[in-house]
């Protein structure tokens, strides 16, 4: 039975994400409602989704307090507007997936848990990277043993900006301490993290990092080198920046014991080296990879096909305060200028 949900923010990532996957998914979900200040982004969202003028709301708190029958929202907030949006979802007693990240501070994100625990609502968080096809042949092929135990993976992302924003009034707001909590290390290494341990099979337990802005203007970093020491000895390098504006290469491989991975950027396609077979064949072809944003239609459809069997969303609070501490791990070891242990930022 599919369940009613709002949507509370309708920028680019639902704009090109959320709507396309939801409209795919319409045996688990419909969506009755939106909410955001710019009229014209609720207009370009609800003419995706088939929402009436009647249910689009300039605030989530006019959206929450409608009388709109809801039994979730998808919150898809700057990251300073999560706390409080989901303190009212969780009030109004409805179940609530978030776009990442969860909070931009473990203080945040802990006050964030303990409301959603006192509500007694679900709680589920967006990590569409590993929903891409291509990335989840290159899991299989991992968990498969083709390429036998994982011992490091490289991803490297260098670019001269961010994503502007769609909401005219703000269209910079992830360059804005007060708005993202961080910079490029936020916004784009954030699904490095969790990638990492996808492909490695096992959590981040060190984390050695140099973060800093040195190109663009504006208060939070814009450059990223992370090193990541994972429980069973495999070894993580991320490269991410906005500030080469000349654009590097992008790299994204893995290698293990008895062969390697690697994906392109044109539609993610994956190819793997297996070495007893000698040479690169195909994991996945273009036509199979899809576009980036299909990896939404699966996140959105695991979240929904766990909540209608009554289970846990597969990245839930758990999920997303551990991405976040191997984050904030890495701004505390480039201040330092020395590797953290996870178990500094984790309870026990």
């Amino acid at each position: 039975m599919a369940i009613d949900i709002g949507i509370i923010g309708c920028g680019r990532i639902v704009e090109e994400g959320h709507a396309p996957a939801l409209t795919r998914l319409a045996d688990y979900a419909r969506v009755v409602a939106l909410a955001d200040p710019s009229q014209e982004r609720r207009s370009i969202v609800a003419n995706a989704l088939d929402v009436l003028r009647a249910q689009q709301y300039d605030s989530w708190q006019a959206l929450l307090s409608s009388g709109q029958k809801l039994d979730a929202v998808i919150i898809a907030l700057p990251h300073f507007l999560h706390k409080a949006s989901i303190a009212d979802a969780a009030a109004a007693g409805v179940d609530i997936i978030s776009e990442k990240p969860l909070a931009a501070t473990l203080e945040e994100i802990d006050h964030i848990g303990e409301t959603i625990r006192k509500a007694q609502v679900r709680l589920a968080v967006i990590h569409n990277y590993t929903y891409s096809p291509a990335v989840e042949a290159g899991v299989r092929a991992i968990r498969d043993g083709r390429i036998g135990d994982t011992f490091f993976i490289r991803s490297e992302s260098l670019g001269g900006s961010h994503y502007r924003g769609r909401d005219p009034k703000a269209p910079d707001w992830r360059t804005q301490a007060a708005m993202g909590g961080g910079g490029v290390l936020t916004d784009n290494g954030y699904h490095n993290m969790y990638l990492s341990e996808a492909e490695a099979q096992s959590r981040v337990v060190r984390v050695y990092a140099s973060v800093g802005r040195y190109v663009r203007e504006q208060d939070v970093d814009d450059n990223a080198v992370v090193m990541l020491t994972h429980a069973n000895g495999a070894t993580t390098s991320v490269q991410v920046s906005w500030a080469v504006n000349g654009g590097g290469l992008p790299v994204h491989e893995v290698h293990g014991t008895k062969g390697s991975i690697r994906y392109s950027q044109e539609g993610m396609p994956a190819e793997i080296h297996e070495n007893s077979v000698g040479e690169w064949r195909s994991l996945v072809s273009p036509e199979e990879a899809g576009q980036w944003t299909d990896a939404f239609y699966g996140a959105l459809r695991d979240i929904l096909a766990a909540w209608a069997d009554g289970r846990n969303a597969p990245t839930g609070f758990k999920e997303a305060r551990h991405n976040l501490a191997i984050l904030q791990a890495a701004y505390l070891s480039s201040k330092r200028s020395q590797a953290v242990e996870l178990t500094e930022l984790e309870p026990g």
